[in-house]
């Protein structure tokens, strides 16, 4: 990857980290991102205002409070598991890949799967 010049990108993505993680396998030195189906100074835009965001040390991270948790805690109030107020239905990090995983086979038809 790090004599890679050009990528391509075909199909649209739908996320800003899906651009950055695309554009990132550009590594050489005056390497180019071709975009078929989004608009480049939107999404380098976008990638700009998550490398702020994820610069910004006044911010917490996302997982800061799992890395700093014992094994034995099971819960972060407001955080994990997170339960639907409405139904009681929980999403944790016991079931989460599986879940992942049942919208990926569903998504493909069965082509595709997390383990790949």
């Amino acid at each position: 990857v790090s004599q890679c010049e050009f990528v391509v990108r075909f199909s649209a993505f739908g996320t800003t980290r899906e651009h950055v993680q695309g554009a990132g396998r550009a590594r050489a030195r005056d390497s180019v991102v071709y975009y078929m189906d989004n608009d480049p100074g939107k999404e380098c835009g976008l990638a700009d205002d998550m490398t702020k965001v994820a610069r910004d040390t006044s911010l917490p991270g996302p997982s800061s409070h799992f890395h700093k948790l014992p094994l034995w805690v099971k819960e972060v109030k407001g955080c994990h598991p997170w339960i639907h107020p409405d139904t009681g239905a929980q999403i944790n990090l016991m079931n989460a890949g599986k879940m992942l995983e049942d919208i990926v086979q569903e998504v493909t038809g069965g082509k595709c799967s997390t383990k790949q």
